[in-house]
C-alpha cells in the first residue's frame, strides 16, 4: 500500500452496541492497488480523507488491502467502505455480498461492478448538474454539483433531487452509495458531516469505551489464549462424544471468532478494535467453562488457586490415562515424582499439583480418573497446610472427604495414606508434622484403608535431612528412591504387581 496504515489516536473511541451476525466492529476502508494505480493520486487523497474523518469522530478505522477480504477479514467489521474503487475483481464482490448477508454494510462511492448490491440500476449513467436537498443534524440543506447520477433499484431509498430521474445518493438497509464527485469534488463540510451520519447510523454508534495500550493487550491476550486453549481441548472431546448443545456451540464459535479478530487487531495495532474482540473472547471463553469443564465451576473458581493449579486441572481434565493403573494423589512432592522413571513396570497416573492443600484435592475428585478403574490409590498430602498454616482445623477433614470419595467410586482399588514428609531443620514448624501423621493414622484406621509411613524412612531426630533435600521440602533422587523401594515392595506384598 502506497500510504500510511494510521492507527486511532483517542483513548475513548464510540464502538457499535448492537453486534450484527459477523460480530464485526468499526470501518473497514477497502484499499485497491489496481485503483490506485489506475487513478493515482487523487484516489490516495480520498482514502486518507475518509480514513482522518472517521478517526477525528473516534470511529475504530483501519485501512485494508483489497486482497484481504478474501480471507473473510470483513467478518471482523461492521462497514466496509468502497471509494471511487472501478476495479473490484469478482471474487472481491461475491465476498462483499456474503457481507451483506452476514449482517455487514456496505458503503460506495462509485463502482458499477457492485450495481444492484448498492441499489444501482445497471443502466447508462448520466453527467449533470443537479441540486439535491440533505439533510444534516435535522436540518435540510440545498446543493448542486455536478455528477455522474444513476438509477436506482425499486427497493432503494433515495435522497431528494430535482429534475432528473438519475441520483446521485441511494440507500438501501444495508447500504450507502455517493456519487463519487459529489463525495470527493465538493468542498462544502456538509458532504462530510452526511457521509459521516449515515456511517454513524450503520454502525449502531453507542457508549465510549477505553483502549487498552498495546502491551497490555497482549499480555492479557495471552491469558485469555491460555483459558481458550484450555476450553478447546474439552470442547473437542465433547464434539468427539457427541455432547455439545446449541449453546455451548454458540459460546465457543463466538470465542474463537472474536480470539481470531483479537489477534488479527493485534497485528495491526489497532487498540481499539482488538480491545473489543479481547473482552469478547474473554467472556465467551469463561462462560463455557462452567458448562464443559468436568468440574463444572467458574475460572475465577478454576484460577483462585493460582495459574499451575488452573494448568494441571485442565490438563488433567484430557489427559489420557492407563487402565488399572496406580494412582498418586499429592502435592509438588508428588508431581515431582518421576514415576515412569523409577517405577518403569509399573502403569501410574501422576495427579500431583504443585503447592496444593488438602481443601484443593478435594476441589478435584472429578479429574482423579476414576473410571480407569486404578488398582491403586495413594494420597499424600499436607506438607503446605502446615508449612503455610492453612486450613489446619478441617485438614484431617478433607484427608477423610477424599478418601471416602475413593471408597464408593472406586472401590476395586486398593487406598494408602502416606504420611506427610518431615521438613528440614530450616522450618519451624517440623515438630507439627509428626503431630498431623499420628492423626492421619488414626483417620487410616478408622477408614480401614492403608498407612503408609514414609515419614520414618526419610526422617533424622524428626528433621529431613539435607542429603535427601536441597530445600528443606522436596527430595532429591536419593530421597525418591528410598520412597520408590518402600512402595514398590509394598505393591508387591499386597499383590497390586
Amino acid at each position: 500500500m502506497s500510504i500510511s496504515k494510521r492507527g486511532l489516536v483517542a483513548l475513548i473511541f464510540i464502538i457499535a452496541t448492537s453486534i450484527s451476525l459477523a460480530q464485526g466492529i468499526g470501518v473497514a476502508i477497502i484499499f485497491n492497488e489496481k485503483t490506485a494505480k489506475a487513478k493515482g493520486q487523487e484516489y490516495v487523497d480520498m482514502i486518507q480523507r475518509a480514513e482522518k474523518l472517521f478517526a477525528d469522530n473516534f470511529i475504530p478505522t483501519l485501512i485494508i488491502e483489497a486482497d484481504e477480504v478474501e480471507d473473510d477479514i470483513l467478518d471482523y467489521y461492521n462497514v466496509a467502505v468502497l471509494l471511487s474503487d472501478s476495479n473490484i475483481d469478482t471474487s472481491t464482490v461475491d465476498k462483499l455480498k456474503e457481507f451483506l448477508g452476514n449482517g455487514g454494510k456496505i458503503v460506495a462511492t462509485y463502482d458499477t461492478a457492485l450495481d444492484s448490491l448498492v441499489g444501482v440500476k445497471k443502466e447508462k449513467a448520466e453527467n449533470t448538474i443537479t441540486p439535491l436537498s440533505i439533510t444534516v443534524n435535522d436540518s435540510n440543506q440545498l446543493l448542486s454539483n455536478k455528477a455522474l447520477l444513476v438509477k436506482p433499484t425499486l427497493d432503494a431509498q433515495t435522497v431528494f433531487w430535482q429534475g432528473t430521474d438519475y441520483i446521485a445518493v441511494i440507500r438501501t438497509d444495508k447500504t450507502l452509495y455517493i456519487a463519487e464527485e459529489v463525495f470527493n469534488k465538493i468542498e462544502s463540510s456538509l458532504w462530510e458531516e452526511y457521509f459521516l451520519d449515515n456511517v454513524c447510523n450503520m454502525l449502531d454508534i453507542g457508549q465510549p469505551m477505553f483502549a487498552l495500550d498495546l502491551p497490555d493487550i497482549k499480555t492479557m491476550y495471552e491469558v485469555v489464549n491460555t483459558r481458550f486453549t484450555a476450553v478447546q481441548r474439552i470442547y473437542r472431546g465433547y464434539e468427539k462424544d457427541d455432547k455439545l448443545n446449541d449453546e455451548i456451540s454458540r459460546l465457543y464459535n463466538e470465542a474463537v471468532f472474536s480470539r481470531n479478530a483479537t489477534r488479527y487487531y493485534i497485528k495491526k495495532e489497532a487498540c481499539a478494535q482488538a480491545t473489543y474482540f479481547l473482552s469478547k473472547a474473554k467472556k465467551a471463553t469463561e462462560s463455557l467453562f462452567p458448562l464443559i469443564h468436568p468440574l463444572h465451576i467458574t475460572v475465577e473458581e478454576l484460577t483462585k488457586r493460582g495459574e499451575h493449579w488452573f494448568k494441571r486441572v485442565n490438563l488433567f481434565s484430557t489427559e489420557r490415562v492407563p487402565q488399572n493403573a496406580v494412582l498418586f494423589i499429592g502435592d509438588s512432592i508428588t508431581e515431582g515424582f518421576y514415576l515412569q522413571g523409577y517405577m518403569p513396570n509399573v502403569p501410574t497416573i501422576n495427579r500431583g499439583i504443585s503447592a496444593d492443600f488438602a481443601s484443593g484435592v478435594v476441589d478435584r475428585l472429578e479429574l482423579l480418573n476414576i473410571d480407569s478403574k486404578p488398582r491403586a490409590a495413594l494420597l499424600m498430602i499436607g506438607t503446605n497446610n502446615i508449612t503455610c498454616t492453612h486450613e489446619l482445623d478441617k485438614y484431617i477433614e478433607d484427608v477423610a472427604t477424599v478418601m471416602k470419595y475413593l471408597q464408593i467410586n472406586a472401590p476395586q482399588a486398593r487406598l494408602y495414606i502416606q504420611t506427610i514428609l518431615p521438613l528440614g531443620k530450616e522450618w519451624s514448624v517440623a515438630p507439627k508434622v509428626r503431630e498431623y501423621n499420628e492423626k492421619l493414622a488414626k483417620l487410616a484406621s478408622e477408614l480401614g484403608v492403608g498407612f503408609l509411613d514414609i515419614y520414618s524412612l526419610l526422617q533424622e531426630n524428626d528433621y529431613l535431612p539435607a542429603s535427601l533435600s536441597g530445600d528443606g521440602v522436596h527430595l532429591n533422587g536419593t530421597g525418591y528412591q528410598i520412597w520408590t523401594n518402600f512402595l514398590l515392595k509394598t505393591f508387591k506384598q499386597d499383590g497390586l504387581i
